[in-house]
C-alpha cells in the first residue's frame, strides 16, 4: 500500500468532490499564502471514472478580485485528465501573485463524472513511508 500524505496546517483544499459539469471552485483568498513563493496545487483523482471518453481540464487561476470577474483572471497552469487517470495524483507549481484563487473545470465526454481533491500545499511537504518497502511516495 502506497505512503499517504501529511497534513499541514497551511494546506488549502479548493475542491474535494466530484466534477461533473463545467464550474469553477469556491475563491479562495491566498492570504495564508506567501505571495511570490513556491507552491504545489495537488490534484488526487478518485475512482471510478465510469465512462470511457471523458475529459477534465483544470486551469488555475489568480485574480485580485472575489468574484474573478472577466479580465481579470490570471492562469498559473492547467492539467488535462482523461478517463485512465483514475487513482493517480498530480502536481502543478505555482507562485501565487494576486490575492484569490480557485479552479476552473471545464468537462467532456458523454456522462462526465471525475471524483477529484484539490489541495494547494506547501513545496516542501512530506509524504510518510510505505510500510512494506520503505519506499517514500
Amino acid at each position: 500500500m502506497p505512503g499517504s500524505f501529511l497534513s499541514d496546517a497551511n494546506d488549502i483544499v479548493l475542491h474535494n468532490a466530484t466534477v461533473s459539469s463545467n464550474s469553477n471552485s469556491t475563491a479562495t483568498s491566498t492570504a495564508g499564502l506567501a505571495l511570490g513563493n513556491i507552491y504545489r496545487l495537488q490534484v488526487v483523482v478518485g475512482t471510478p471514472i465510469t465512462d470511457a471518453d471523458e475529459t477534465l481540464r483544470i486551469i488555475l487561476q489568480g485574480s485580485d478580485a472575489s468574484n474573478f470577474s472577466t479580465g481579470n483572471q490570471v492562469p498559473y497552469g492547467t492539467l488535462n485528465l482523461v478517463d485512465n487517470d483514475e487513482g493517480l495524483t498530480y502536481y502543478i507549481e505555482f507562485r501565487p501573485q494576486h490575492q484569490y484563487i480557485r479552479c476552473n473545470f471545464v468537462v467532456g465526454g458523454t456522462t462526465p463524472s471525475f471524483p477529484i481533491t484539490v489541495t494547494i500545499r506547501e513545496r516542501n511537504f512530506k509524504v510518510t513511508k510505505d510500510d512494506a518497502s520503505g519506499q517514500l511516495f
